[in-house]
C-alpha cells in the first residue's frame, strides 16, 4: 500500500465477493483515463463507516473485475479542498493472489484524533497488598528520635518572638492506612492516642508531646504501638533535655 495523493487518515477494508457487487469510478488523472469497470470487491472506509469510490487499473485485464497480475486499486476520497482525488493505492504484482469470497484486505494508517473520537477507560478500585503492607510496617519510625530541647524538625518561632522555642512536635512516618498509634510511659501508663484515618499509604501523624489530659509530657522513655488492619508495629521514643 502506498500513498499517491492526499494522505487521508483512515482505515480501509477491501472486501472480496464471488460475483460482481460494485463498479469502479470513471476518473481522469494526469494523462490517464480510467473507465468504469464492474468489480468483485468493494472498498469500505472503516474510520467513516462508509463505502468509498475507487479506481480499478487492470492494464492487461488479468483480474476480471478482481485482483490479478499488475492490478492496481486506487482509493478516491474528498480532499480538504472538497475535490475527489486519489489517496492510497494497493498494487498487486503477482498472479498468484487468491481472494476467496468473504475474504478482505485490511489497511490501517496512523491517524490523529478526530471529531467524535472518545477515549474510555475503567479504573481499578484501590487495593492493598497484605504481604507488602506487613513488610512495610518495618519502615515505621519516629522523627526526631531522640527528641531534644531543640530540633530542626520543629516549626520556627512566630514573627516578633525572640526567645523560647518553636512548636514541640514529633512525627510518626511511613504509617499504613487507617492506623492508630498508642503511646505509653516506660511504666506502661497510657499517655495519648493518635490516628491516621486516611486511606493513603506511607502516611504521617504528628504528636505535640501532650498527654490525653492536654498536659506536657515529662522527659524520659516512651513506648508506642502502631495498630493497623495489616498488623502491628512497636517502638520507643526518647525525650531528653
Amino acid at each position: 500500500m502506498k500513498l499517491i495523493g492526499y494522505a487521508r487518515p483512515a482505515d480501509y477494508e477491501i472486501q472480496f465477493y464471488g460475483s460482481f457487487v460494485d463498479s469502479s469510478t470513471p476518473y481522469s488523472f494526469l494523462i490517464y483515463n480510467f473507465p468504469a469497470k464492474p468489480t468483485t470487491f468493494r472498498v469500505f472506509n472503516r474510520s467513516d463507516s462508509t463505502y468509498t469510490k475507487f479506481i480499478l487499473y487492470d492494464k492487461n485485464n488479468t483480474g476480471h473485475g478482481g485482483i490479478g497480475f499488475d492490478v492496481q486499486i486506487i482509493i478516491l476520497e474528498t480532499n480538504p479542498l472538497g475535490q475527489l482525488g486519489p489517496t492510497w493505492s494497493a498494487f498487486f504484482g503477482d498472479s498468484l493472489y487468491v481472494t476467496p469470497p468473504g475474504s478482505k484486505l485490511v489497511v490501517r494508517t496512523s491517524q490523529p484524533f478526530r471529531y467524535g473520537d472518545r477515549f474510555e477507560f475503567t479504573p481499578s478500585p484501590a487495593s492493598t497488598n497484605p504481604v507488602q503492607a506487613r513488610a512495610d510496617l518495618l519502615r515505621v519510625k519516629v522523627v526526631p528520635n531522640p527528641y531534644i530541647a531543640a530540633s530542626q524538625f520543629e516549626l520556627p518561632l512566630n514573627p516578633g518572638i525572640t526567645s523560647g522555642r518553636g512548636t514541640r512536635v514529633i512525627d510518626f512516618i511511613h504509617l499504613p492506612a487507617n492506623s492508630t498509634i498508642k503511646i505509653f510511659t516506660a511504666r506502661g501508663d497510657y499517655v495519648q492516642t493518635l490516628r491516621h484515618d486516611s486511606n493513603i499509604e506511607d502516611g504521617a501523624v504528628s504528636w505535640d508531646l501532650k498527654s490525653w489530659e492536654n498536659l506536657d509530657v515529662a522527659f524520659g522513655i516512651y513506648f508506642y504501638v502502631v495498630e493497623s488492619p495489616v498488623g502491628n508495629a512497636t517502638g520507643k521514643i526518647a525525650i531528653i533535655k
